[in-house]
């Protein structure tokens, strides 16, 4: 073995060389990544951020190409954000509707889809103009991507409706129209249209819909540790989030020194309400944030955020089984993740405190109701909440 750089005889596996003191191994340099592969970085906090450039767009405040990107931060290790590069890349096109270099942005929400379908439809002035009033009672889920909306999702806008048959029945058509036209133009993946699983027969529904008793709580309780996502459906009982709205929030969302949650749906009346954290699920808030900087609170079990269908299916009947509530049982008394909601409902009726707070802390969202509890006050919610 000679060396590299004066060329005299040196022991083999030198690293040095005895004569000029060089070094004769040579560090390999890390692989880099291609350009457009995404890149990480360390922020101050120690965590790590990981960014894609999805595309370039023409900025006119800026008259330049800008960069549109996606990022996530949180990753404790660069190992854990560099793998998490080509998720990120999907997640950002399927939060914008495109891929590179498609076009405009394609219809996503339900908004977006019903303002494509509206201007389509051949139907009288009356009968949009009808179409236009039954829209406004679908507020909890304007802003839903269509792939996440569930059929409880909109069966709740039914039941919530102030209106009469005559409304409902022109909203839940109206649900359909825009089905039939967001299906075969892919805005939406599911190939089903939810409005006919729906009924209008708002007395006979909410009859047989009811939250989970008292005995189950409970026994609720008493599971969770062994069955999992036990813990999840408690929290959602003394929260009164609708389901999305619970597996929507976010570490940011919850304020520590005050210990309780700004979110809701993107309404009205259900845009950024506080909801404190009752005493009976503290504990389980507590060590669902503790060791978190960001991201979601109720997350699935690799950290993102949690499918409802998912949940839904694949815990939350399960969860029911384990506290002795069958199936049979389960579909008679329309026992759904929106059952919770009812519950928390229940859990308030028989606790002192203003309709305006109560209200407050439920999102109702009519208008008539929002105006009762505008001047909800925090310290009334925490006491109602103490309560339960």
């Amino acid at each position: 073995m000679d060396c590299k750089f004066c060329g005299r005889e040196l022991q083999a596996g030198a690293a040095f060389c005895g004569f000029c003191g060089k070094k004769q191994i040579k560090k390999a340099k890390a692989a880099k990544r291609a350009n457009g592969e995404g890149s990480v970085r360390k922020l101050k906090n120690g965590t790590w951020r990981a960014e894609v450039v999805l595309w370039y767009y023409w900025d006119a405040e800026i008259l330049r190409r800008a960069p549109r990107t996606a990022s996530k931060a949180g990753f404790k290790k660069r190992a854990d954000a560099t793998a998490y590069l080509p998720i990120l890349r999907e997640e950002g096109y399927r939060k914008w509707g495109r891929a590179p270099h498609g076009g405009a942005k394609r219809p996503e929400t339900l908004k977006e889809v019903y303002e494509a379908w509206l201007p389509t439809h051949q139907a009288s002035k009356a009968t949009l103009d009808c179409y236009r009033a039954a829209y406004k009672h679908l507020s909890p889920v304007h802003d839903t991507r269509m792939d996440d909306i569930y059929v409880d999702d909109l069966q709740e806008c039914l039941d919530e409706c102030p209106k009469g048959k005559r409304t409902k029945e022109n909203t839940k058509t109206l649900i359909g129209l825009i089905y039939k036209y967001a299906i075969p133009r892919q805005y939406v993946t599911k190939d089903l249209i939810l409005s006919q699983y729906l009924t209008v027969n708002e007395k006979a529904a909410e009859s047989r819909r009811t939250g989970l008793t008292t005995d189950e709580l409970k026994r609720l309780e008493n599971v969770i540790g062994t069955v999992p996502y036990a813990n999840y459906i408690y929290c959602m009982c003394y929260l009164g989030f609708r389901p999305s709205e619970t597996l929507d929030l976010r570490v940011e969302d919850y304020n520590r020194a005050e210990k309780y949650f700004t979110g809701g749906a993107k309404t009205d009346a259900g845009k950024d309400r506080i909801v404190p954290v009752s005493p009976k699920i503290q504990k389980y808030i507590d060590a669902l944030v503790v060791d978190k900087i960001g991201g979601y609170v109720f997350c699935d079990e690799n950290g993102n955020h949690f499918d409802l269908r998912r949940f839904r299916e694949n815990y939350f009947a399960p969860a029911l089984e384990a506290i002795g509530v069958g199936q049979e049982e389960r579909e008679s008394r329309l026992l759904t993740p929106h059952c919770c909601r009812h519950t928390f409902a229940n859990l308030m009726r028989d606790v002192q405190g203003a309709d305006k707070n109560k209200l407050a802390l439920i999102g109702h969202t009519s208008e008539e109701m929002l105006r009762h509890y505008q001047d909800a006050d925090l310290d009334g919610l925490r006491k109602i909440v103490n309560a339960l």
